[in-house]
């Protein structure tokens, strides 16, 4: 019989970090002080549209040095998610960052990510670098077609969330801040679909290991 994943959608957990020091990392590589700020460092922020929800210069720098800079603290963190899921998993290569900047909706609507072909078994898990509460919070179901509420967590929290049935989006940020969290996949070995055709919309890798999963998996 298969073991079941544990995946309870808007289940949260607790790390320790000062041994995974997301913000630090975060912070040294802007040359901030406070992540919910980092909105007065964005070039021309007045005239920022969230049609460019994934590519400001703050994304591109994020992007361009991950290797450098937050891969090894990434691989790392992943021995908290197998102590979770309890068996080897494929995991998206580089996470997603988030940027919710202040008087502005970073989601341009709201979707399932089946909607952008993301393959069936897999988990998404949510991470926050600031505190994420109402609207400074990403927003989604309850549960498929149920009421929409805000992901409320605080720096040292993860959530998994079920991304592929439940619509989840964002709301103009009245909260004064900028929220930041990462995102990011992973997908049970076996649950792999070697055959699977469909690619991410925005980077145009199919969801197999070597592109964008990892070509190994961890265990």
């Amino acid at each position: 019989m298969e073991e079941e994943v544990p995946m309870e959608h808007l289940r949260k957990f607790s790390y320790d970090t000062n041994k995974f020091g997301f913000r630090e990392c975060f912070l040294d590589l802007y040359g901030i002080e406070q992540p919910e700020i980092i909105h007065e460092y964005l070039p021309s922020f007045a005239n920022y549209q969230s049609q460019n929800d994934s590519n400001t210069i703050l994304h591109k720098v994020f992007y361009a040095n991950f290797d450098r800079v937050f891969k090894k603290l990434y691989i790392s963190f992943l021995s908290q998610i197998t102590e979770i899921v309890k068996m080897p998993f494929y995991y998206q290569q580089i996470p997603n960052i988030r940027f919710g900047f202040p008087n502005m909706q970073w989601l341009k609507e709201f979707h399932t990510d089946a909607q952008y072909n993301h393959p069936p078994g897999e988990l998404n898990i949510n991470l926050a670098i600031t505190t994420s509460i109402g609207t400074a919070a990403l927003q989604i179901e309850e549960h498929p077609n149920g009421r929409i509420i805000p992901l409320t967590q605080k720096y040292g929290e993860f959530t998994f969330i079920d991304h592929l049935s439940c619509k989840h989006g964002s709301i103009i940020n009245t909260e004064d801040y900028t929220l930041v969290s990462l995102d990011f996949r992973i997908l049970p070995k076996d649950r792999i679909q070697e055959n699977f055709q469909k690619s991410s919309v925005l980077q145009g890798k199919k969801f197999v290991p070597g592109q964008y999963f990892s070509s190994n998996y961890y265990e």
